[in-house]
């Protein structure tokens, strides 16, 4: 529970602008094996720092039964950003590039793995 409190309070820091930091300070979120609900299950899970200014990173899980596996970045209008193909199975990260994004900003993250939805997310692009 006191690491519940500890997140949740970065958190709320971050999105109020008190908290910064350099980007070889950054706290660094990467879940546990075991707070993988299922294993043969692909899941979505943390984009991290969000908002961000330099990078950001959006963390997953695809299954070893996985035979195809994405993440697709659209801005708010729908239009495709960016397409990553994800090569490997077990837990796994893309680093999207503030550079790689046309403009500030709120985008669309979606993970695909064997042609289906697995989840969406929002990360937000600032000066």
């Amino acid at each position: 529970m006191g690491k519940s409190i500890l997140k949740l309070t970065a958190i709320l820091l971050i999105l109020m602008g008190g908290f910064s930091c350099k980007v070889e300070d950054e706290i660094q979120k990467i879940p546990e094996v075991e707070e993988i609900e299922e294993e043969n299950k692909a899941q979505l899970l943390n984009c991290f720092p969000n908002p961000f200014m330099v990078f950001a990173e959006i963390h997953f899980y695809i299954p070893q039964n996985a035979t195809s596996a994405k993440l697709l970045i659209r801005d708010v209008t729908g239009r495709e950003v960016k397409l990553y193909d994800i090569t490997t199975t077990g837990m796994g990260k893309v680093v999207i590039q503030a550079s790689d994004l046309p403009s500030v900003g709120m985008y669309i993250y979606t993970l695909i793995v064997n042609d289906t939805i697995i989840g969406n997310g929002k990360m937000v692009l600032q000066k």
